[in-house]
C-alpha cells in the first residue's frame, strides 16, 4: 500500500510468475540447470570491471528483458543494509498473510529468479508498472 505513485501498481505474485515464465518456461523447475530468467532480468556489468553494480561474475546477465534489475540488497530497518552488489530483491503486492508477502530475488552467482516470501518489514526494492 502506498508504495507506488498514482497511476502505477506493484505487480502481483501472478504477474511476476507470468514475467518469469515468459522469459524462461522452465523457471520454476529447480532441477533444470538451464534456467536463465534471472540473467534476462539483471542489469549487465560488474563492479570489478567498472561497468555495473553487480559483483562478479554476475552470472549470465543479459538484461534482454529491459528490466535492468539492480542489486539493492536488503535493508533491516535501523540496522542498515547488506548484500548490495550481491543480490536484488523485489516485493510483489501479494501477501501470504498479514506479516508476509511474496517477493523475487536474484543473485550475482546465479542466473535464476527465486520466488519466496519474507517478513514485510524488510527493505526490498519495488517494481512499479503503469496501471
Amino acid at each position: 500500500k502506498k508504495l507506488a505513485p498514482e497511476g502505477w501498481i506493484i505487480p502481483s505474485d501472478t504477474a511476476w510468475n507470468i514475467l518469469t515464465t515468459t522469459l524462461d518456461p522452465n523457471a520454476f523447475d529447480w532441477e533444470d540447470t538451464t534456467n536463465v530468467a534471472g540473467g534476462k532480468l539483471k542489469s549487465t556489468g560488474t563492479i570489478e570491471d567498472g561497468t555495473g553494480l553487480w559483483r562478479a561474475p554476475n552470472q549470465m546477465a543479459s538484461n534482454v528483458s529491459g528490466f535492468s534489475g539492480m542489486p539493492g540488497g536488503v535493508c533491516y530497518g535501523f540496522d542498515g543494509c547488506v548484500s548490495m552488489g550481491y543480490e536484488g530483491n523485489w516485493w510483489s503486492s501479494t501477501e501470504t498473510n498479514v506479516n508476509y508477502a511474496w517477493n523475487r530475488s536474484m543473485s550475482y552467482i546465479t542466473r535464476r529468479v527465486i520466488r519466496d516470501y519474507h517478513y514485510k518489514d524488510l527493505g526490498f526494492s519495488v517494481r512499479c508498472v503503469r496501471d
